[in-house]
């Protein structure tokens, strides 16, 4: 009996990626012809807003995560400023922290309360 299961997850996988490029193109699009011509038109000036649609899947997002999680490990870790495309890719608002001010942060052992000690 053969089984079919890794076939269809790698058509997943390649529909998912084609998901995320519409999306992506879509709003590349809505930006381009329709935000940057109406206002140009109105007479406001600087750059239009993106406009997102989606992201990533969420077993994309977790293997993100782990990867964010490895490379943390290893002493590498997201630049500064990078926070808005961390949001734009996981759909939430993210924030970049210091590592070492996590720490630091962290409950004590004892009662999970740091004034414990």
């Amino acid at each position: 009996m053969m089984g079919g299961s890794g076939v269809a997850d790698l058509h997943g996988e390649v529909r998912s990626e084609w998901t995320i490029f519409d999306k992506r193109a879509f709003g590349e699009m809505e930006r381009k012809q329709i935000f940057e011509p109406y206002l140009r038109i109105n007479g406001f000036k600087g750059r239009a807003p993106k406009s997102i649609r989606g992201g990533l899947t969420p077993a994309n997002q977790m293997v993100v995560a782990k990867t964010f999680q490895a490379l943390a490990s290893a002493g590498i870790f997201p630049e500064e400023g990078t926070e808005q495309d961390l949001t734009n890719t996981f759909g939430y608002r993210m924030r970049i922290v210091d590592p070492t001010k996590l720490a630091a942060n962290k409950p004590h052992a004892n009662s999970g309360n740091p004034q414990d000690s």
